[in-house]
């Protein structure tokens, strides 16, 4: 049972359907920032997303967004047919505030979307993927990824990591979680590019084009 007290609301729960609707901007490998440029791995890139709107509008509860809990699954076959996450390869939004200070842009935030509201994001997302077709797609130097929204709490993570414990993987350029939020179990990632539209990686992030 869920209760909405102290004036608190009750989360969305599971066969409720929220939907998040988004866009990828390009692919590219680095940026400057005050401190210096930040650029990725040879065999990595950074994938830019817009996320354009949360849909909260099907009866449900409220739905706290977090945009850390956005990731692009990268396992191959192989480790997607393991059980446990740690043995998965997803690659998780890269918080930095620098990319969008210095692309002018705003990044999408960590928002709670009232129940039976549609609210537009209209923020950038950062992601840092291989490129060196760890999936086994057939793609070949052009590249077009998906986004997936990680409804699994920091708690329900912390359970289910090696030994219990509180941890982040940064070996392949991945998070386990972000912050501690419970989301739908029905989250559907609604991209809205044309599904021809691919890219080719672009050295300088601010050569893209931020819409």
């Amino acid at each position: 049972m869920a209760l909405a007290l102290g004036g608190f609301a009750a989360p969305a729960f599971a066969g409720e359907t929220i939907a998040i609707s988004y866009h990828q901007v390009g692919i590219c490998k680095g940026y400057d920032t005050a401190a210096g440029p930040v650029t990725t791995r040879s065999d990595e890139a950074f994938a830019i997303f817009k996320i354009e709107a949360v849909d909260n509008t099907k009866p449900s509860g409220r739905f706290d967004f977090d945009p850390t809990h956005l990731y692009v699954d990268q396992s191959t076959p192989e480790q997607k047919a393991k059980t446990t996450v740690w043995d998965k390869n997803r690659r998780f939004m890269y918080s930095d505030p620098r990319f969008a200070q210095n692309m002018g842009v705003s990044s999408a935030v960590e928002t709670t979307i009232p129940e039976g509201t549609k609210l537009e994001i209209n923020g950038f997302a950062i992601v840092p993927l291989g490129i060196n077709n760890p999936s086994g797609g057939p793609e070949a130097n052009q590249y077009s990824f998906d986004l997936v929204y990680d409804t699994r709490s920091t708690d329900e993570h912390e359970n289910n990591g090696p030994g219990g414990s509180f941890f982040w993987v940064f070996a392949i350029g991945e998070s386990l979680f972000g912050g501690k939020k419970l989301g739908s179990n029905t989250i559907d990632l609604i991209k809205t590019n044309p599904p021809e539209t691919r890219w080719s990686v672009t050295d300088n992030c601010k050569a893209l084009s931020f819409k």
